[in-house]
């Protein structure tokens, strides 16, 4: 994902880099970075079927992260 926009419902981060840990080598880490502006981000209210868990099996917590994975720090 090399975009300058994330989407999220009515939400939209436009111009901002959604600070993923790692895209531009081989293992590319899509974990959020801690200043990320995609933390928090998420509106339930928008979407349906959201998993309890991210990939990593980190539970959700609302407001939700934009994004595969949910921030730990």
């Amino acid at each position: 994902v090399k975009s300058d926009t994330v989407l999220n419902g009515n939400n939209i981060l436009r111009n901002q880099d959604p600070l993923f840990k790692e895209i531009l080598r081989e293992n590319q880490d899509y974990r959020l970075k801690e200043n990320s502006a995609a933390i928090g981000k998420g509106a339930p209210e928008y979407v349906t079927g959201v998993s309890a868990t991210d990939l990593e099996g980190n539970p959700r917590s609302a407001p939700f992260d934009l994004g595969a994975y949910e921030f730990v720090p």
